[in-house]
């Protein structure tokens, strides 16, 4: 808040938080020398591909000639200004797009590494999923008496957008559908992992008394909320965190084979439920689907054009603008497949690399749940939320907005976190630390468990 945190103001004050956090980090790990930590070893190759990433952005951003051959668009707007093209030249064609998505990049690393660092304490993780089915159901519940108002109000202005469908306090209903996914899966988290706590199942009254019930209660405004906001997009992605959150669970009484059947039916129903998109695109020309696939062929033959450097990190707008063709009246910021985009933007080799991080992620949190009894339900967690945000990404933008992209973020790298093998500090006495020693992974790290 304000607006999915998608304006300057609001997205400089969040990456300002996390940079002071996380600057601060080391010193309240040394001053709490008995608690887990995590090992950077899980996130070699994920973190390596991400700073290759940043590093190339801005190697597009600032690097010039002789090291790298600017666009031939540079070379015209030297002549408008009257300067030597040296002057001006650069591989990208959007400078200061380009920094303030690396800087949102960064905070979205930090707010991965924290949430990481916090979850090696089964108490901290279990606390950050608690608290975002919490702020997800306020959010909800917002949203739901903002919507029955008349007129229709976003925080305290009138809505310009979207005036017949929940937005809550974002402006567009598809990306608070995935905020409003990711905290469903959320509350289910929280429930799931005070039913497996509790040690006796078949018992449920004795959780009316217990926090479960609120938990569970959370999720209604949320799914509420969600079909209000009339996003099929976002209602499908939820529908299929939910299934991946489930096999995560569930899958370990299986055998290999069903195993990998139930997820390759999965996988085969995304790819399916996209090419009918496709297809009712490409046989309705009047519909939103023909816009957006209009869209995506404009935007793979940029890619087509220069796919291996790209045209610069938050240049689609301008690009797009300058290759729409007259069939395309309606200005368009985003190309509604973050895929795409990313390969224009970056080049297919970096796209790839970022894309690659996130598959990692998604792999280890998917091994964690299916090894680790103890902590699966945050890794499935972490599996879903991945899985949400990936089929959404497939004809929207939401990972574009910073309030969606911290959310998946603290839930990823609280996965990650729980996934990794935890280590911790044994003092030798007199206040010295000794050696790091690794956690037992198999002691469950549920509610009121010491790590």
């Amino acid at each position: 808040m304000p607006l999915g945190a998608n304006r300057p103001l609001a997205w400089t004050a969040l990456a300002l938080a996390m940079a002071v956090l996380s600057i601060l980090w080391p010193l309240a790990v040394q001053r709490e020398r008995g608690a887990p930590s995590n090992g950077v070893g899980p996130l070699a190759i994920p973190g390596v591909a991400f700073l290759c990433v940043a590093g190339w952005v801005a190697a597009q951003t600032w690097l010039a000639r002789p090291f790298v051959a600017w666009h031939p668009l540079w070379t015209d707007v030297a002549a408008a200004l009257s300067v030597a093209p040296d002057a001006v030249g650069r591989l990208g064609l959007a400078p200061s797009a380009a920094v303030e998505g690396l800087v949102r990049l960064s905070c979205y690393a930090l707010t991965f590494w924290l949430a990481y660092q916090h979850a090696a304490s089964g108490r901290r993780a279990d606390a950050l999923v608690d608290g975002l089915a919490v702020v997800a159901a306020l959010y909800a519940l917002y949203g739901l008496a903002a919507f029955t108002a008349d007129p229709p109000m976003v925080l305290w202005m009138e809505k310009w957008a979207y005036r017949d469908n929940l937005t809550s306090t974002f402006v567009n209903r598809n990306s608070y559908a995935t905020y409003a996914g990711l905290g469903l899966l959320a509350a289910l988290a929280a429930v799931v992992r005070r039913l497996e706590g509790g040690g006796q199942r078949s018992r449920l009254l004795r959780h009316l008394a217990r926090p479960t019930l609120f938990y569970l209660l959370t999720a209604i405004p949320v799914i509420a909320a969600l079909v209000a906001t009339g996003s099929r997009g976002g209602m499908a992605a939820a529908a299929v965190g939910v299934a991946v959150f489930a096999y995560g669970l569930l899958s370990p009484r299986w055998g290999r084979w069903r195993r990998v059947m139930a997820g390759a039916a999965l996988a085969g129903a995304v790819v399916l439920a996209f090419l009918v998109f496709l297809d009712h695109g490409a046989t309705h020309p009047a519909s939103e689907a023909a816009d957006r696939l209009r869209v995506y062929v404009v935007t793979a033959g940029l890619i087509a054009e220069s796919p291996w450097t790209g045209y610069g990190l938050g240049s689609f707008p301008d690009v797009f603008a300058m290759a729409r063709p007259a069939s395309i009246s309606q200005i368009w910021l985003q190309a509604h497949n973050l895929y795409l985009e990313l390969a224009m933007e970056l080049g297919i080799p970096a796209a790839l690399g970022l894309l690659s991080a996130i598959v990692w992620v998604f792999a280890a949190c998917l091994r964690a749940a299916l090894r680790h009894r103890g902590r699966r339900v945050h890794a499935s967690l972490g599996c879903a939320a991945t899985a949400l945000v990936a089929v959404h990404s497939l004809v929207d933008f939401s990972m574009q907005i910073p309030a969606v992209a911290m959310t998946w973020a603290a839930i990823a790298g609280t996965a990650m976190g729980c996934a990794a093998r935890p280590v911790r500090s044994v003092s030798t006495g007199a206040g010295g630390l000794g050696p790091r020693v690794p956690v037992d992974e198999a002691a469950p790290m549920g509610v009121g468990t010491a790590t």
